[in-house]
């Protein structure tokens, strides 16, 4: 490989027109050379649980995959002996592989100099996250990067449990999230983001399309002889200097769809966040019980105007909220920067009172789910004014059982103290919100009857109730005619 200065004639803080704006890397094989450290590993975890170990050539064709699959479709491990074989190798890999490692040639220097020039850098691998960052931290590189995304540290996970991550395609886009709201902070309005991913496997390549990148493939790394061209690179490189080429060259630059849409609602949200994190200090509990990938429902009680927007920000996923539909029609420049608040968080505008626009909107949210994101909604219908838990209301049962999508409670305390009864300013004060584990109920569609909805929105109100130890009302919440 080539290990000159790939990048010349930087500006340290300037991004270069010619280059993306963000750039996504694969780990194991693109950035650092386990250098035996895998295969190894797996060598060593077969032979200590009696299973034969296949040739070197079969080893090597299992970095990149997530592991437990690997181990199954081509090691050909039967799965009751899977989660043995990875402890035993994770075991090994502590102690001997990670050391064994090595950054490619000239990858360090890149690195630096992309960062240098502007660019937004993220890792996305299938290596567990917590494992990922550590090796990145090993070789220290890891400060080079604005984001690291990797499986669920527990692989031991099957499809169907709830934290499983099915692959590549999830962990893109959890990197290009995390990239694009970063990057939306310092670009212009109408500003085009573009973004590739670099990688040497067809997972990374399917991957990146699959979240409307092209992908430049390595050839370092452990690609079969024209595996990468097969799976749809938009071009392999041989050395960190072809690649410097490549990324700052034409065609393999994706403007994002949508990008600046995508972006400006991640940014508000990391704003929002960092707003109220800094302001009222809240106390977090609960995130690992937010499922990483799939539709979900987060269903909080609810206290005072701004709990949508705290949910909204502290989330891990994008929540999508309703709102009313007066927040989207006010005049003026105050009503102007509601709506454009609003509209920028994905909330959905519902008329109050009317049935016929509340069933409506209840279908949108059915879309999102169908689009394996998360949406909010408030069981009690109203804000409590007074600090009972009231009566939820069937609406998130039925959601619940059409969509078979998993309903996370939330847990609000303190936030009435935001905007105290009379007052029409926020006053910073600290609170908390609970995120409790998520509740699974079977999926009927449509058809199911209120008996089993009032069941359903029962359960939910009951483990809110248990996440606040709010006194609990067996009527349902009323607004006032005025609020």
């Amino acid at each position: 490989m080539d290990v000159s200065t790939v990048i010349p004639a930087m500006t340290a803080g300037k991004k270069r027109d010619n280059l993306p704006w963000m750039v996504l890397f694969d780990l194991d094989g693109t950035l650092v050379d386990p250098a035996g450290g895998i295969t190894g590993g797996v060598a060593f975890a077969l032979r200590s649980l009696g299973l034969p170990v296949p040739e070197t050539d079969v080893l090597n064709m299992m970095i990149g995959p997530k592991l437990a699959d690997a181990l199954v479709n081509i090691a050909g491990v039967p799965e009751a002996q899977v989660d043995g074989v990875i402890a035993a190798y994770r075991a090994w890999y502590a102690e001997h592989g990670m050391a064994m490692s090595q950054v490619y040639p000239g990858v360090r220097e890149l690195l630096t100099q992309l960062k240098d020039s502007g660019v937004y850098l993220a890792v996305a691998t299938q290596k567990p996250e917590p494992l990922a960052k550590k090796l990145l931290a090993h070789h220290g590189i890891h400060t080079l990067f604005h984001t690291i995304r990797g499986s669920h540290a527990d692989e031991t996970l099957k499809p169907g449990d709830p934290q499983y991550r099915p692959g590549k395609t999830e962990i893109v886009a959890a990197a290009l999230a995390d990239t694009s709201a970063m990057a939306a902070l310092v670009v212009a309005p109408g500003t085009e983001l573009t973004a590739v991913m670099v990688g040497d496997r067809h997972q990374d390549v399917k991957g990146a399309r699959n979240n409307g990148l092209e992908c430049i493939g390595v050839a370092w790394g452990f690609a079969a002889e024209g595996e990468l061209t097969a799976a749809g690179a938009a071009a392999v490189v041989h050395s960190t200097q072809e690649l410097a080429t490549e990324l700052a060259g034409t065609g393999t630059r994706t403007v994002l769809a949508g990008g600046p849409t995508m972006a400006l609602y991640d940014a508000t949200r990391l704003l929002t966040r960092g707003t109220i994190a800094a302001v009222c200090r809240p106390t977090v509990e609960g995130l690992e019980n937010v499922p990483t990938d799939g539709p979900f429902i987060v269903a909080p009680n609810h206290l005072s105007f701004f709990d949508s927007v705290i949910v909204q920000a502290l989330t891990p996923r994008p929540v999508s909220f309703f709102a009313k539909a007066e927040y989207f029609t006010g005049k003026g420049v105050k009503g102007k920067l509601m709506k454009s608040f609003f509209e920028s968080v994905n909330s959905i505008p519902v008329e109050r009172g009317e049935q016929a626009a509340s069933v409506q909107a209840l279908k949108t949210l059915l879309d999102i789910l169908g689009r394996n994101e998360g949406v909010g909604i408030y069981p009690e219908g109203t804000r409590s004014r007074d600090g009972i838990l009231y009566r939820g209301r069937t609406g998130v049962g039925w959601l619940a059982l059409t969509t078979g999508a998993p309903v996370v409670p939330v847990g609000i305390i303190g936030t009435e103290k935001l905007q105290p009864a009379g007052s029409k300013g926020f006053r910073p004060a600290r609170f908390t919100l609970r995120f409790g584990k998520p509740l699974y109920f079977d999926k009927t569609g449509p058809d199911h009857s209120l008996p089993a909805r009032r069941l359903v929105t029962d359960t939910i109100m009951d483990a809110i109730a248990e996440l606040t130890g709010q006194e609990r009302s067996t009527k349902y919440n009323q607004s006032p005619v005025v609020e």
